[in-house]
């Protein structure tokens, strides 16, 4: 039995607990804070783990008693904390050389460009005025202004005019960010044109597998940015998913992503593929299950084959992985906000063919957030079928429903 510590288990970091505890392995959770982000608490469940320390000057040697196996980030907010521990207590590790690198996203896009790879012209800064003085220079409107190390599009917003550079700015800098950090600085960049796509990956000693690739559906929200409705599951082989993949690579090697999962989200313009980021764990709002129906195999399967299993984990490396089945992920939109008082339609979505998992993030008699983005979807819906056309059938008719009374919400 090998032990895990987890750093920040909630997220993406409960599914990897539960997996770990399912196939007889232990972990525990080391809290990078004492305080659980709000968006992140549903997730959370201390029963995954057979302990749970927090972040002092003394967890480092708190573990060594411990001795665990392997220490792994669970959610964007550990990256750094698992690189220093990992590092100290010589195990298999990133490192901490370029760990900054790997959270801040001003760092990230720098890094990248000086190893020789394209990414978005960029500003960072602590003023909202000279933020929208950078755009104006910039001359190509619309930018986008953002956090420097938060997660799921969280407070992004495509700024059409320096008032909007401004307004986007002053609404990030001074205020908590969705993982619990006080924006210092906000970032301006270029608005990139083009399709969006997430790459995921698994690496063991430099060596990546390519495990998943999804093209992604978004659309304009009045007040923030784009939101991702639908993400399309898509087969390994093809020039852009080539093109992707070893742009992919070429950024884990510029980050010293050695080991371990990544998430990325990259543009593909007309003249190839462009960073928006990258996270060095897992892709967090999935379903485990679901991409194991579509594919066989998934990122969290493939992470943990790689930690513990390196030799076959190897052996796959050079193999495309196997699309069996078309999928959408899909982050249902509520167009309102107040009490959601039910869900009249929810027994017709659920009688959809392809209808394979769904996961609601509002109880009913909760409050519902009008979607502005991935934090407030109130819930994901997974299509699953061989047939491809019955799955966008499927998703198309979800999506009228939407618009027609799914959600039954009282106003404040």
């Amino acid at each position: 039995m090998k032990l895990f510590a987890v750093v920040d288990g909630f997220s993406s970091g409960a599914a990897l607990a539960r997996e770990i505890r399912v196939r007889g392995h232990d972990c525990i959770n080391v809290l990078s804070s004492p305080d659980v982000p709000e968006v992140f608490r549903r997730s959370y469940n201390r029963a995954l783990f057979s302990r749970e320390l927090i972040a002092s000057d003394t967890v480092a040697a708190e573990l060594g008693d411990i001795s665990p196996d392997f220490i792994v980030a669970g959610a964007e907010s550990g990256v750094i904390l698992a690189d220093e521990l990992s590092e100290r207590l010589g195990l298999l590790t990133n490192g901490t050389r370029r760990s900054q690198a790997r959270r801040d996203k001003y760092l990230m896009a720098e890094t990248v460009r000086s190893a020789g790879i394209r990414t978005a012209e960029q500003y960072r800064t602590s003023d909202a005025t000279k933020a929208a003085e950078w755009a104006r220079c910039l001359d190509a409107f619309p930018v986008v202004v953002k956090p420097l190390n938060s997660c799921g599009a969280d407070s992004v917003f495509v700024c059409s005019t320096p008032g909007e550079v401004v307004e986007g700015a002053a609404r990030i800098l001074g205020h908590v960010n969705q993982i619990g950090l006080r924006n210092k600085d906000v970032l301006v960049q270029e608005f990139i044109f083009g399709t969006e796509y997430i790459v995921n990956t698994v690496s063991r000693d430099g060596r990546t597998f390519v495990c998943d690739i999804w093209r992604c559906h978004k659309e304009r929200v009045k007040g923030a940015s784009y939101i991702s409705c639908v993400e399309e599951l898509l087969p390994r082989n093809g020039d852009i998913q080539d093109a992707l993949s070893e742009y992919a690579i070429g950024v884990l090697d510029a980050l010293q992503i050695l080991h371990g999962p990544a998430h990325f989200e990259i543009m593909m313009t007309r003249s190839g593929p462009v960073l928006i980021e990258v996270g060095s764990r897992l892709q967090g709002a999935t379903n485990p299950a679901s991409i194991r129906e579509a594919l066989g195999t998934d990122q969290l399967a493939l992470t943990l084959q790689a930690y513990l299993e390196p030799e076959s984990f190897r052996c796959r490396i050079d193999q495309p992985y196997h699309f069996r089945k078309a999928m959408y992920h899909s982050f249902m939109v509520s167009p309102h906000g107040g009490k959601l008082i039910a869900l009249p339609r929810m027994a017709e979505l659920m009688n959809l063919t392809t209808v394979y998992h769904t996961n609601m993030r509002v109880d009913i008699g909760g409050s519902i957030e009008r979607t502005t983005g991935l934090f407030s979807s109130p819930g994901i819906v997974d299509f699953i079928h061989q047939d491809a056309r019955k799955v966008a059938d499927d998703y198309a008719t979800f999506r009228a429903m939407e618009a027609d009374n799914f959600y039954l919400v009282k106003y404040p």
